[in-house]
């Protein structure tokens, strides 16, 4: 039975849904894309028939059968286990997919994981009566929207191309939208079957549903039920095939009697052929022997592999060029689509689309896109009056002189001082003689990256044969939409928070690479800004993550050759704090521009000397001065009360939409911006208050409210985090802390973001760890700490890949925040200062060799991870915790490889080791023999090495090697000093 199937988000169903798919290969009834859209536009004098599957609805909001399924699961599994409802809510999690599946398979009497008979199965044993499975379907699809798709199919009918629509769903979306477009649609269900026989009538669009319709009879779920068609219903079928052309969407084929109806009709003869546009290259096998067969029948029939229901039904429509009247309606329901998709409430509907809609019926004032003006504020963005082309578009953005009061790097509030090398390096930058050149700007958050180089912006404008653009979100996604790159001047672009677009900058740059010279510049320059550079450890440059997703799609090589180095900075200009001389004209700047009749002097001087460092954050001290002169408790109190105003002005005291709108800055300071009219990318989670926002703004605030929050006067229907990124950080701790006295919608926040967005909260978690205060930072993560442990359990957390290709320290910090919500319990100083050993020794003695392809980033994983499991009873000479902890990283995502390293890395385990693990075994007993434990106090590094000596016995010639490279290492520790890492805590390493 096809009903509710994802094409796109369902692994299982990609494969046939338990059938094993065929990758179209060599067939000869395979078109591609355009082949079948050259077959379309020469058979445009034929009616054509659609036959929709499941996959068609996806994009309308229906859930997948795969999804179906899964809640049936749920429900027979919770209604047998009720204690157990709690932890097993969630069929998003892994692990508990995994458990449900398991307590069935043990029953002995439920189908296997993927089978064909899991559909009817478990709808039988989950609704045993026929008309709760009604009811089931009736709530399922209430407040659907029809897709862009259906309403082109609609389109296509109202101009006597497509004539009838088979289907097997039980959504109702074509009827829905075949009234919208005042046609007349026929309904066909199994109680009235003899409605199909009629002749064809203009504006008349027959729908047939294959299963039935819940609203009048009986549906067809369950294996008896599935067994055979009407005949009725398959001699109509036969009827309609024999002349027109029919074109299925969104099947899989997985229902035998579907199957067996379109196998008989299309065994008689006719003219009419099938097109079977399925989900990309994989074929069901189904499907592959029932083309296969009409073939051989003398009859054409052909698989067509697509991107989806809505591109190609907008694809098809594209084919009907010479019908002017149909482009247009197709281009303003496809523009409207962009706008506002899938948005389910009727406010919001009736604002941008349903007056369009009435555009598109009969003898209406059609008002074409060049002479139309839009009155509604949500239609009126940059996209909506793109700009003709490339020059024009930059030519537009300006480096302007801008007042805004809050801590942000355009603010006259602070002064600019004491960068001058670095503004030098950035002239050299600019003059050099390549004509692509690109240079990276980095540096911790408030150190002034985004300050130095908009400063160095507004000098150089002043020169005329240079254009300068700072590039935020989305001015970047705009910049990548173009073409042609051809510019009179010299222009350079800076990029900020890169990291955020590393995918789309290294598509953009790969393209741009492959330009010739009449399409681009004179000169080039490309800027980048981001906190994580490049670093040296073990005689070794190690690159940044963002950096690494950037010379994957270029080559390492290609980007080598258009970086920019200046001395030896390969390629990354590093940003250091400012000297006191500095910090203290900038700290004075911001009193006078800020605070009035304030005798600070005095103030500023103390703080000075009080600062230990010689170099100082200017965002560290600029916090100070609020702090001092805000008569406030904390500057992140000081910049949340300035943001609740904006709130309360435009949410204009209605308590929903403003706790939603601190809702909304919270996750896009978070997680990513939110780009207005894509709601189907956010989580489900969000659209909830993304849809109760649309539907309940005044008209125009819309745009006020982001312009307010992005701190522009242009609205450019796009969303922004809170910048710079340390004061949105401090405004999100700060939400967290206020609200926790809301556990119970703090919990509902805090779940829905980590099973959503996991690495991406993870490591702004641990930025703010690493950014502030850790006295702040635990009050936070202890108040929210029971919440965030229990949200561990739910979800299958990627820790491989929040601490892989990370810098050493960050690895502690994502490492330490995993302790705190309770998913590597086992982290504590005693595991930071065996990591800190390793780390030693690879970088005095890098001649210690790996056998496979283990780096050193690896290595310092294993050891922050090894003894994630180990409890205080757990000794070293008796590494039951390495058994414990291997499961639990492969549940991690680690190899099996690193996980054989930790399951043999104890000099007791007794047997064969790869050298890995031999020299894991020693960094681990010669941490154990140093530190104090309950038994006996840490031995001296002269008795810790006998006891290595004596005790630890190669079993091989490169055993025996490396535990020479060992000691000598141990016997220099003295000099690396290492009594002070002995008392070493997380507290001080990551500072």
């Amino acid at each position: 039975m096809e009903s509710f199937i994802n094409f796109k988000s369902e692994e299982w169903l990609l494969k046939g849904d338990g059938l094993d798919s065929v990758e179209v290969q060599n067939m000869d009834y395979v078109l591609e894309f355009d082949e079948f859209v050259r077959s379309i536009k020469q058979n445009m004098d034929t009616k054509f028939s659609m036959f929709l599957g499941a996959g068609a609805s996806v994009e309308s909001g229906v859930p997948s059968a795969g999804e179906c399924i899964w809640e049936w699961k749920r429900d027979i599994f919770i209604s047998k286990n009720p204690v157990l409802a709690e932890t097993h809510n969630n069929i998003k999690s892994e692990q508990v997919k995994r458990s449900i599946q398991n307590w069935l398979d043990n029953q002995g009497i439920y189908p296997q994981l993927n089978s064909e008979e899991e559909y009817s199965k478990y709808i039988e044993v989950a609704y045993k009566i026929a008309d709760d499975r009604r009811k089931y379907f009736q709530h399922l699809i209430e407040g659907k929207c029809p897709s862009l798709g259906y309403h082109i199919i609609a389109l296509l009918a109202e101009n006597e191309i497509v004539k009838s629509v088979w289907t097997t769903n039980f959504d109702g979306l074509m009827l829905k939208t075949a009234h919208s477009y005042g046609l007349v649609p026929i309904e066909v269900t199994l109680e009235s079957q003899d409605r199909i026989f009629r002749n064809d009538t203009d504006k008349e669009l027959l729908c047939i549903a294959l299963h039935g319709d819940y609203k009048y009879g009986p549906l067809k779920n369950t294996e008896m039920e599935l067994d055979n068609q009407s005949e009725v219903l398959v001699r109509a079928l036969t009827h309609e095939i024999e002349k027109r052309n029919f074109i299925v969407l969104g099947y899989s084929g997985r229902d035998n009697s579907v199957m067996d109806a379109l196998e008989r009709a299309y065994m008689g003869k006719g003219a009419g052929r099938i097109y079977w546009c399925g989900y990309g290259r994989d074929i069901p096998p189904k499907v592959q022997q029932f083309l296969e067969k009409i073939n051989q029948s003398g009859r054409n029939a052909f698989y067509v592999p697509t991107d989806g229901f809505d591109k190609t039904m907008l694809n098809i429509a594209n084919i009907f060029i010479e019908n002017e009247e149909l482009q247009k309606k197709t281009e303003l329901v496809r523009r409207v689509f962009c706008l506002a998709k899938q948005i389910p409430t009727k406010k919001y509907l009736d604002k941008l689309f349903n007056n369009i809609i009435l555009d598109l019926q009969p003898n209406s004032n059609f008002i074409s896109d060049e002479n139309k003006t839009e009155k509604n504020g949500l239609l009126n963005t940059k996209e909506s009056r793109k700009l003709e082309n490339f020059e024009e578009f930059i030519n537009s953005i300006k480096i302007e002189k801008n007042a805004i009061d809050a801590l942000y790097f355009k603010s006259k509030k602070i002064g600019f001082y004491g960068r001058d090398k670095e503004i030098l390096k950035l002239k050299q930058f600019l003059n050099e003689n390549s004509s692509i050149l690109l240079y990276t700007v980095c540096g911790e958050a408030g150190i002034g990256k985004s300050k130095l180089v908009y400063s160095f912006f507004e000098e150089q404008q002043k020169k005329k044969n240079w254009k300068m653009i700072f590039c935020d979100y989305p001015t970047f996604k705009r910049l990548i939409t173009y073409n042609n790159y051809a510019y009179k001047d010299n222009l350079c672009i800076a990029i900020d928070n890169v990291g955020k677009v590393s995918v789309e900058f290294s598509e953009w740059l790969a393209f741009i690479l492959q330009l010739t010279e009449e399409k681009l510049p004179p000169k080039l320059r490309i800027i980048l800004i981001e906190r994580e550079g490049l670093y040296i450890e073990n005689f070794k440059r190690h690159i940044p993550t963002w950096y690494r997703a950037i010379c994957e799609t270029i080559g390492y090589e290609a980007l080598e050759r258009m970086t920019f180095k200046n001395s030896l900075d390969f390629g990354f200009m590093q940003i250091n704090g400012l000297n006191k001389k500095n910090i203290l004209k900038i700290m004075r700047d911001y009193i006078n521009n800020s605070y009035d009749d304030v005798d600070c002097e005095l103030d500023l001087e103390q703080y000075l000397q009080q600062e230990k460092n010689e170099t100082i954050n200017p965002l560290y001290a600029i916090m100070k001065i609020d702090i001092s002169f805000g008569n406030q408790n904390d500057v992140q109190t000081i910049f949340f009360d300035n943001v609740d105003i904006c709130l309360h002005q435009i949410s204009k005291d209605d308590k929903v939409l403003y706790d939603y709108l601190q809702i909304l800055i919270l996750y896009v300071t978070i997680v990513e911006p939110w780009q207005i009219g894509k709601e189907e990318e956010l989580p489900e989670f969000m659209k909830q208050i993304i849809y109760y926002f649309l539907d309940n703004i005044e008209d125009g605030e819309l745009e006020k409210f982001v312009c307010k929050i992005n701190k522009k006067e242009i609205f450019d229907g796009c969303l922004l985090g809170i910048e710079p990124d340390l004061v949105g950080e401090s405004v999100v701790l700060e939400y967290m802390r206020r609200k926790c006295i809301h556990k119970r919608r703090m919990q509902k926040l805090l779940r829905d973001i980590m099973l959503n967005k996991t690495i991406e909260f993870v490591y702004f978690m641990t930025k703010c760890f690493s950014d502030f205060d850790k006295g702040l930072f635990y009050d936070i993560t202890d108040k929210i700490g029971d919440s965030l442990r229990n949200i561990s359990r739910e979800i299958k957390f990627p820790v491989n890949d929040c601490i892989l290709n990370k810098k050493y320290i960050h690895k502690m910090e994502i490492v330490h925040f995993l302790k705190k919500i309770g998913v590597a319990p086992g982290f504590d100083n005693k595991t930071i200062f065996k990591t800190e050993l390793m780390r030693m020794l690879i970088e005095e003695k890098p001649c210690v060799m790996f056998e496979r392809k283990i780096t050193t980033d690896m290595m310092y994983s294993i050891f922050l991870l090894r003894e994630s499991q180990r409890n205080e009873n757990d000794f070293a000479i008796n590494p039951v915790y390495l058994e414990k902890v291997v499961p639990m990283m492969k549940d991690w995502g680690f190899s099996e490889i690193v996980c054989e390293i930790v399951r043999n890395s104890s000099i007791f385990v007794m047997r064969k080791k790869s050298i890995e693990s031999f020299i894991v075994s020693l960094v681990d007993i010669l941490g154990e023999l140093l530190l104090n434990n309950d038994r006996r106090k840490g031995y001296s590094v002269d008795k810790a090495l006998q006891y290595i000596i004596v005790k630890v016995l190669p079993l091989n010639e490169d055993e025996e090697r490396v535990k020479e490279i060992f000691v000598d290492f141990v016997v220099k520790c003295e000099r690396l000093n290492l009594k002070k890492i002995k008392k070493i805590s997380i507290e001080e390493i990551v500072i």
